[in-house]
């Protein structure tokens, strides 16, 4: 329309906004991102950071003023994007500090919220202003309890209201006190800077319909450095989840992650992949260089954070991974608050707590075989029926399956211990099954192998070498059927190291669910978020050798990082290794034992071992 017309729409955008920020924030929401992604496709910029701006404002509030995790998810889902966009336009607008703040304040909200909440250092005040520091930390409490689903309240959405008045109420008492104005603030720009390491600078990215921006911030440099990309949101999701024309999905980077190994193969091998390393990374590589950097700590917006981006090729085969030493952070809010944990921690004495290859208990391995039993006869039909296929070029195939077959028959009469080793037997029959049309054969093995996971036979080799590292008496580690959640749970408190060579389960649809697998109930994220007793206080490292154990909410909640790696940093512990796909257990084993050795022996930074480490796994295979 005309300019008339224009300037009236964007009259009525403002009014709606101020209007409804007083009285319904999330109508405020809402139509603060209508307006934004108008302004945005207009190229509008100032406009653009405006109408974000009540957008931003309405998700503090409404954030802040919930109780639970899943109502503060939900309306974190409703917000998903907003911080990117106007951390785009600010970055049009020449406005780094401002996009940087933007960015870091959509980022982990609840990882950064309990961090800060939980830990926060109050002693000084302790002398002359007791009452105050009282009850603040009872205030911390009782929100602690109440947001445990599993507490006895009656009425919680009352004492949930209660609670909230009576932090906001000690809050602002402590910011009362000269020097503490700023408790618990949101963050500014000098607060994000000041946790950057020398030659280790933090490295914002965020991608949007318009293109995508990387947010240098170092310690040359007072302002942060904008560089840009070509990637939009919709080339970044049409990698991650491959559609056909009827909008059903077929592939895909996410696909593979989460279940189709070859799936995984294609879409590292996609030119696509390249691509986003060639737009994004490229540039932040030669900056680093020039800044003679020897690191860099990642801090993705949405979906872009699902990504490898530390093994993303971007100049042929060259990766940052080739130059730099790569780390991620869900925020520099949270990295500050683990700089300090970990400052705290480093004069423990060295104690490692591990477990090795989990297996189910005797109880599990009885209820297997009698499945097992009741399947055979189909069992031996199959087998039958193998014996007499006529020869083929597929023979040595045929063969494999046939010895298969045969074991499976001869483990549902011998020793039911023997079937928790057979967990990857199991899946390969399941798998001959299916292709030789053995449809309800391979729908029963399905169902038992769901009890028995897959044995681990390098798992005890190398969690024991790990423990070589450390004296007989600074060792706690687990194995097999000893490998239990109370085992485990009673041994953490002693633990500067904690090391997980197990299977491990991402769950898209509960990513609280996610767990490390163990003998019996395993280790969930809740259990990690509902721990009150310190269980890892001591813990300086966490190394979850363990399948999709670094995957987080991938629908969602992006930014919120929740699956295990944001469980264990949120009880305080510094750093996390884990793992974004199913991984060899062979390859593991080394890298692991690797990792330590750089680690422990040569006195490397988490972050440089595990460079070194993978390098080395490289050139060696």
């Amino acid at each position: 329309g005309n300019v008339a017309d224009l300037d009236k729409a964007v009259a009525r955008y403002r009014q709606a906004c101020t209007r409804a920020s007083e009285v319904n924030p999330s109508h405020a929401l809402t139509t603060s991102q209508r307006w934004g992604r108008w302004s945005s496709e207009r190229s509008a910029w100032e406009e653009a950071t405006e109408a974000f701006g009540y957008g931003i404002q309405a998700i503090d509030h409404l954030f802040r003023i919930q109780l639970t995790r899943d109502d503060k998810s939900s309306w974190l889902k409703e917000a998903q994007g907003i911080h990117g966009h106007a951390a785009f336009a600010h970055a049009k607008l020449g406005q780094a500090q401002q996009a940087v703040t933007a960015l870091e304040r959509g980022r982990a909200r609840m990882v950064g919220e309990a961090l800060a909440r939980d830990r926060a250092d109050l002693s000084a005040l302790e002398d002359d202003h007791a009452e105050r520091v009282t009850a603040y930390y009872a205030a911390v409490a009782r929100i602690q309890t109440l947001q445990d689903p599993n507490a006895p309240i009656t009425d919680r959405l009352a004492a949930g209201e209660a609670a909230q008045r009576a932090m906001d109420e000690a809050i602002q008492r402590i910011r009362r006190v000269d020097g503490y104005e700023r408790f618990l603030d949101e963050p500014r720009y000098d607060e994000v800077r000041a946790v950057v390491p020398q030659g280790q600078p933090l490295l914002y990215l965020a991608t949007t319909p318009q293109g995508s921006v990387a947010l240098l911030v170092h310690t040359e440099a007072e302002t942060p450095e904008i560089l840009w990309g070509d990637l939009t949101e919709d080339q970044l999701n049409a990698y991650l989840l491959r559609r056909d024309a009827a909008g059903n999905v077929t592939g895909g980077y996410l696909v593979g992650q989460l279940a189709d190994s070859g799936q995984l193969r294609v879409a590292l091998n996609d030119e696509a992949l390249s691509t986003i390393g060639a737009s994004l990374l490229a540039p932040v590589s030669d900056r680093l260089k020039a800044i003679s950097a020897t690191g860099v700590t990642l801090i993705a917006s949405g979906r872009l954070g699902l990504l490898p981006l530390h093994a993303t090729p971007y100049d042929g085969t060259r990766t940052l991974l080739d130059d730099f030493d790569v780390a991620y952070a869900p925020s520099a809010l949270v990295l500050g608050s683990l700089q300090r944990e970990a400052t705290q921690r480093r004069h423990a004495q060295p104690y490692v707590v591990g477990v090795g290859n989990p297996l189910p208990d005797h109880a599990t391995a009885l209820a297997v075989q009698r499945r097992l039993q009741g399947q055979r006869k189909a069992l031996a039909a199959w087998q039958a029926a193998l014996g007499q296929r006529p020869a083929t070029d597929n023979d040595a195939q045929g063969s494999g399956t046939a010895a298969t077959v045969a074991r499976l028959i001869a483990l549902c009469d011998g020793s039911p211990h023997a079937l928790l080793h057979e967990g990857r037997l199991l899946r390969q029959a399941i798998l001959a099954a299916a292709i030789n049309g053995q449809a309800e054969i391979a729908l029963a093995l399905w169902q038992i192998a769901a009890q028995l996971p897959a044995s681990l036979p390098n798992a005890h080799a190398e969690l024991s070498s790990v423990g070589t590292l450390f004296a007989a008496d600074q060792q706690w580690l687990f194995y097999e059927q000893d490998a239990t959640l109370d085992a485990l749970w009673a041994a953490l408190p002693h633990a500067t190291v904690a090391h997980f060579a197990c299977h491990g389960q991402f769950r898209a649809d509960a990513p609280l669910e996610s767990s490390l697998l163990l003998s019996g109930e395993g280790l969930t994220v809740q259990k990690l978020l509902n721990d009150r007793d310190g269980r890892l206080a001591k813990l300086r490292l966490a190394v979850l050798s363990a399948c999709q154990t670094a995957i987080t909410d991938i629908q969602n909640v992006p930014d919120e990082m929740v699956g295990l790696p944001a469980g264990f940093l949120q009880a305080g512990v510094p750093a996390v290794v884990g793992t974004l796909w199913s991984v060899a257990d062979l390859s593991t084993a080394l890298l692991m034992v690797r990792f330590h050795e750089l680690r422990i022996g040569d006195g490397l930074s988490s972050a440089t071992a595990l460079r070194r480490a993978q390098q080395w796994l490289r050139d060696l295979t």
